[in-house]
């Protein structure tokens, strides 16, 4: 994603809010659509398998993989990665699901 930069016009500020706030389109394509929230932010501990299990047939598994990647504080299940498994990924230098 692109940074945004608000420079004290109130409408660029909605514009900004806008774009934080619009679903990519690879979402359309996602596997996780109408899969509950639990699935993708367990407890802490709690089984990740039917995430990585939707994840692993996943039409969108690379952008959503980029778009964990790209944001270091994101939680939860993403491209069938947990938050520990990325950031170790991003330790090695990994950008490719």
């Amino acid at each position: 994603m692109d940074e945004l930069e608000y420079d004290g016009d109130p409408v660029d500020l909605w514009v900004a809010l806008a774009e934080l706030t619009a679903r990519p389109a690879w979402w359309d394509d996602a596997a996780c659509r109408g899969a509950g929230l639990a699935t993708f932010f367990p407890e802490t501990g709690g089984r990740i398998d039917d995430a990585k299990s939707l994840c692993a047939r996943c039409p969108a598994r690379q952008p959503c993989f980029e778009a964990a990647m790209a944001e270091p504080l994101t939680s939860g299940v993403w491209a069938g990665t947990s938050a520990a498994e990325r950031r170790r990924l991003r330790r090695a230098g990994r950008t490719a699901a």
